[in-house]
């Protein structure tokens, strides 16, 4: 199955379950790396996963050492994957397209809210911006 350009959610889906299923196993290198790659898939499945492992790397049962290391690893794998992940954008000169794409991102979707002065107003532009970009 080939996914086009603007399909994140299959593979930010997926990648937010890993992260989940990897600290339920006691993965933690993995669970940092899903949750460092759904961070780059589709920014807006990285904030239920995040705190999924860490309340589950914090509630499980243990000292606490033990518990802090399950984190810091989590943590040590994401910021490993994320850092590669930002070098080999800025070698392949993408970068900074990048960053353009998630500050255009944040300021539709607040233009949105501003725009609108209601919920269903909002439903309005979101449904109008969907046929013209689809």
């Amino acid at each position: 199955m080939v996914l086009g350009r603007g399909i994140p959610a299959t593979p930010a889906t997926f990648l937010a379950v890993l992260a989940m299923a990897a600290i339920v196993f006691d993965r933690p290198a993995v669970a940092g790396i899903a949750l460092a790659a759904t961070l780059f898939t589709d920014v807006i499945y990285f904030p239920i996963p995040t705190w999924f492992v860490a309340v589950f790397c914090l509630a499980r049962f243990g000292d606490w050492r033990a518990r802090l290391r399950s984190l810091g690893a989590v943590a040590a794998a994401g910021v490993v994957a994320t850092a590669a992940v930002l070098a080999l954008l800025f070698v392949r000169g993408e970068l900074a397209g990048y960053v353009a794409m998630l500050g255009k991102n944040v300021r539709y979707s607040q233009d949105n809210w501003v725009a609108s002065t209601s919920l269903a107003g909002s439903v309005a532009n979101h449904l109008s911006a969907s046929f013209q970009f689809g």
